[in-house]
This record gives structure tokens, C-alpha cells and sequence, in this order.
């Protein structure tokens, strides 16, 4: 979260090579959309986008009513996205758009908001809240700085407020690479619509094209990006034969969907549990041997996560290095089965929302590591995390339908998980509509601290209808994969986990400074070693649970 669902990241180890972008995503109503949260943005446009600050609604929870605010002339302009709003709570996505001709650095961005206004938590900036006035400074150094002609998506926050969430008069200061300061103005008009709600996705979020009913005739960003699939060493690498597995790997038993439930070669149903990785380009070190068999070992997991964000800085769709993404992911994959564990290659859509939007670089994706791995038995393809703001049966399905026949020709009998909307939370679009396809599962996302009755009854209710679903991410704390953790929630999903025989992973593998993270932000251990005290309470709380499942 989420994850999805944000802090200082580890971005440059194992050269994985970044573009400069990053999107806030957001709790939301989701998942991790949080803690994946963390990670969050897109790609950095450099496309033109018109002198306008806007908040757009994007989620189903919200209406399909946009508030533009008035135009400006200024070059450097602020851009506060609504992505969700759940009971009094709301997401926003900040972003700057530098129009001018020169790098600004040291901005400064002032917004007037609502006097019941409180800031619950925020990704990659810095912020401070005086009465009415939201002060925001960047949190990172890479968002320190915009470009000329860039936009930069700088991070993001989870506020609640009674009142109205439309935001007032904004003022930028900010300086240039001449040592000259600048400053810009805005101020909010009346609430109106713009462009149509469209059709296609609930909330009237944007149809990027493709699948789906007709959204807004805005470009989504994404789509001036780079359509360069692969990396060179990705594409000669397509040419090489298929891999064969060790006898380690060989001897682990092949998995399948019957009635409902995961079952292994025999036939008798197997739990999986284990943990996930957090965004790969952020937190590489952790990928290896040593660190998967500690959780192998020590907390009784037998599968692995590894969570390649698409759309989030360094992703693979938004300027991030494909052949180190790769080669992370061969790691990866490597390892857990050097040890028999069964390992989760996951298409980590968080901020992309729709999963249409990279479509054509899923099937490229997929059609690659699925010949290559074609005769692996102990391999699971996610093919798309945490979609949101959009349609199960005018997109979600739709991708799911072009994204699977792929897999199937390589790879004609492994398991695949699907991601529902809401941040994986909406199965019951799934148990309504299934997909006809077998060995399918529908992924489930919840944060213990946010998510309560009502998903549990969805979750029982599904399961008992005979619906596949594998809790593919999850935690004990609130949604922004932060705050406290609701140990007395975290046990009776541990109730719905253990009465209805599902599998489960926890987010995440890091030290990144959240209570999601697994390792305190204390702990510089990389390669297995950890101590319980080495643990934040979240990990500690699913240390116990994991070995108590397995008769530890």
C-alpha cells in the first residue's frame, strides 16, 4: 500500500538504475497501497499539461464530480490529485509541474485547508499544519528538485477532515539553478465537472485506452512514456533455452486449483505462508539465500513474494533498469528454490490503478518469464497486484483475459492469482463473475488496522461459495502500511485465515522506517542472522503465527 500501499528509500543498490519518478499512492481504502504506500508514484512526464491545478476523484468510494481549480499563468504550478476517500478520509497524490525553462529546487508549497483538517500520515514529504495552513517540503532528495518541462510527482498523504476536501489558495516558492527565487500563486474555483465520468471504471476514474467504457479524453501519463519493452540484455537473453530445474527445485510438488482450494500433487490441501519483498528496486539486499532461509527456518514460511512495481519510481514500466528487475527476480526465483520454496513473481500495479494501462508490457513480461521457467513447478504468476478506481468486468477481467492466454501457452498449468479492485479487496466482483479459466485464484489484500468485519464476511462468504482466494499481502497495521497494530483485529483475521485453510504473505521485507516493515529501520543485517529483536511488533506478531501453523 498501497500498496500500496513512503520514506527515504535504499533506490540505487544493485544498480538498479532509476528514472526519476515516483508516485505517493496511498492508503486509501487499500491495501498497502500504503506501504507499498511507500513507494508510490509514476513515472515523470515531461508532457505537456495544461496551467491548471486539479483534484480529480478516482476512486469508486468517491463521486464522479472533478473540482478543477482556476488556471494560472504561472510556469510552476501545483498539482493535488484526490485518489480516494473513504468515511472522513482522503488520499491526495502532490505533484509539481515546472513549465519554465529552468530546474526549481527547495520548493516550498503552502495550501489552505479545511480548520478540522488533520494529517494522518504522508509518503516522501515533509509537512507541518498551522491552523489552516498545510506547509509541504520534500522528503527525499530525489524529490527535491523538478526539471524543466517535468512534472514530479513528490509524494502524497492521508488526511481527515468533516468538512469540505476541496483545497483553496496554494502558494509555490521555490528557487532556480541561477540562485534566484521564485514564487507562485494559486487559488480554487467553484466545483465542476470536467470531461464526462465515463463509463468504463467506477468513480469515473480514467479509461486509459483499450477495454472498458469511455473516460476521460485526457491522456493518461503513462502513455508518453517510453514503449520500449525490454532492455538489451533482456532481449538477448530471449534467445537463450529454457532453464531447467535443479532436482532440489524439480522435486518441489506442482500446485493446483480444486474446488476452491490450493492443493498440491496429491491432491490434499496446502497452506502457503510466507512473505513478500518489498518494491525490488528499493530494497534489493534482501534478495538472497540467506535471508529466505531464515524465514524458512525460523518462521516456518515456504513461499516467496517478489514485488516488481510497475508504475512507481524505478518500475518497470516507468524508467527503471528491466535487466536488473530481471536478473532480481532470477535471484529471487533461484533461491527459494535452492531451499524448495515456492516463490510469487508479482506484476506490482499500485499507482497505474487499471491494468490496462500496461497491458502490452505484461504480455511481453509474462510471455518471457513463463517460457523461461515453463518447466518450474514451484513458480506463481500475480498478474496484477492492487488494482484501483477501476471495473472488474470492463477492465480488471478484460487484462486478465489477454494477460493469461499468454502464460497458458508456455506455462499451461501453473497457479495465476488476479487482483480484484479496491486494492484486491472487491472478490465478490470475482465470486459474481469468475474468470474461465483453471488454476485461478483471486488475490486478497487487508490491513489489519483499517480492515474489519466487513471484509471478513466477504472473505467467509466467498471462500464458502467456493471462490479460489490467496491473501497475497497483509498486515497488522492501518491501511498506509503504518501506525499502531490492531493486534485484536490481526487475531480474528488469524480466525479467517485458519478456518477457511488460506494462504497468506506478509508486507514487507525491510527496515524501512514503517510498521509494516519487517526489520526495525535499526537493523542493517542483510543476509539472514536476524534476531527476534531484530523484528518490528507486526513481524513478531506473524513470526508466531506462521509457527504455530506449522507445528513449530
Amino acid at each position: 500500500m498501497k500498496k500500496k500501499r513512503m520514506s527515504i528509500r535504499a533506490f540505487l543498490l544493485a544498480g538498479v538504475l532509476l528514472t526519476s519518478s515516483l508516485l505517493f499512492s496511498a492508503c486509501g481504502a487499500g491495501s498497502t497501497a500504503a506501504s507499498k504506500s511507500a513507494a508510490t508514484n509514476s513515472a515523470s512526464s515531461s508532457a505537456p499539461l495544461s496551467n491548471a491545478v486539479s483534484i480529480k476523484e478516482t476512486s469508486a468510494k468517491t463521486s464522479d464530480a472533478a473540482v478543477v481549480l482556476e488556471k494560472k499563468e504561472s510556469d510552476v504550478l501545483a498539482l493535488i490529485e484526490k485518489k480516494s476517500g473513504w468515511d472522513s478520509h482522503s488520499q491526495y497524490d502532490v505533484s509539481i509541474i515546472n513549465n519554465s525553462s529552468s530546474q526549481i529546487h527547495d520548493w516550498v508549497l503552502s495550501i489552505t485547508v479545511p480548520s478540522d483538517t488533520v494529517i494522518e500520515s504522508s509518503w516522501n514529504m515533509n509537512h507541518s499544519l498551522a491552523g489552516t495552513v498545510l506547509t509541504i517540503t520534500p522528503g527525499a532528495d530525489w524529490n527535491s528538485t523538478v526539471d524543466a518541462g517535468q512534472t514530479r510527482n513528490i509524494g502524497g498523504m492521508i488526511t481527515v477532515s468533516a468538512s469540505s476536501d476541496i483545497w483553496d489558495d496554494y502558494t509555490i516558492n521555490y528557487k532556480t539553478v541561477t540562485g534566484e527565487s521564485g514564487s507562485a500563486k494559486g487559488k480554487s474555483s467553484e466545483n465542476s465537472a470536467e470531461g464526462g465520468s465515463g463509463t468504463g471504471g467506477q468513480g469515473g476514474s480514467e479509461n486509459p485506452g483499450g477495454q472498458g467504457g469511455s473516460g476521460s479524453s485526457e491522456e493518461h501519463p503513462s502513455q508518453t512514456a517510453s514503449k520500449n519493452l525490454i532492455g538489451e540484455g533482456f532481449k538477448e537473453e530471449r534467445a537463450r533455452a529454457v532453464l531447467t530445474p535443479s532436482a532440489t527445485e524439480a522435486a518441489i510438488s506442482p500446485l493446483s486449483v480444486v474446488g476452491g482450494k490450493l492443493v498440491n500433487s496429491e491432491g490434499r490441501a496446502i497452506r502457503l505462508q510466507g512473505v513478500s519483498t518489498h518494491g525490488l528496486a528499493w530494497y534489493p539486499m534482501y534478495v538472497n539465500k540467506g535471508t529466505f532461509q531464515y524465514f524458512r527456518d525460523d518462521w516456518g514460511a515456504n513461499v516467496i513474494r517478489l514485488a516488481m512495481y510497475t508504475q512507481e519510481y524505478g518500475g518497470f514500466c516507468s524508467g527503471g533498469n528491466r535487466d536488473e528487475l530481471i536478473a532480481l527476480i532470477d535471484k529471487g526465483i533461484a533461491a527459494a528454490g535452492e531451499l524448495g520454496m515456492y516463490v510469487i513473481v508479482d506484476w506490482h500495479i499500485l499507482s497505474d490503478g487499471n491494468p490496462l494501462i500496461h497491458q502490452s508490457e505484461a504480455i511481453e513480461f509474462f510471455d518471457y518469464m513463463t517460457k523461461k521457467y515453463s518447466k518450474y513447478s514451484n513458480i506463481i504468476w500475480e498478474i496484477c497486484n492492487e488494482p484501483n478506481g477501476s471495473n472488474w468486468d470492463n477492465e480488471i477481467k478484460p487484462y486478465a483475459e489477454a494477460v493469461i492466454p499468454v502464460i497458458r501457452a508456455n506455462d499451461p498449468d501453473s497457479v495465476i492469482i488476479v487482483g480484484t479492485n479496491t486494492w484486491s479487496q472487491d472478490i465478490n466482483d470475482a465470486k459474481r463473475n469468475p474468470l474461465a479459466f483453471d488454476n485461478i485464484m483471486y488475490a486478497f489484500h487487508f490491513y489489519a488496522g483499517t480492515h474489519k468485519d466487513n471484509l471478513r464476511n466477504r472473505v467467509n462468504e466467498c471462500v464458502s461459495s467456493g471462490l479460489p482466494v490467496f491473501i497475497t499481502e497483509c498486515s497488522i497495521t492501518d491501511a498506509s502500511g503504518n501506525g499502531s497494530c490492531d493486534i485484536a483485529s490481526a487475531n480474528e483475521w488469524r480466525s479467517v485465515i485458519e478456518n477457511n485453510g488460506l494462504s497468506f504473505i506478509e508486507w514487507s521485507i525491510s527496515n524501512k522506517a514503517e510498521s509494516s516493515a519487517i526489520f526495525r529501520p535499526e537493523c542493517t543485517k542483510t543476509e539472514g542472522g536476524y534476531l527476534e529483536s531484530d523484528l518490528n511488533e507486526s513481524a513478531q506478531w506473524y513470526r508466531s503465527v506462521m509457527r504455530s501453523f506449522a507445528g513449530k
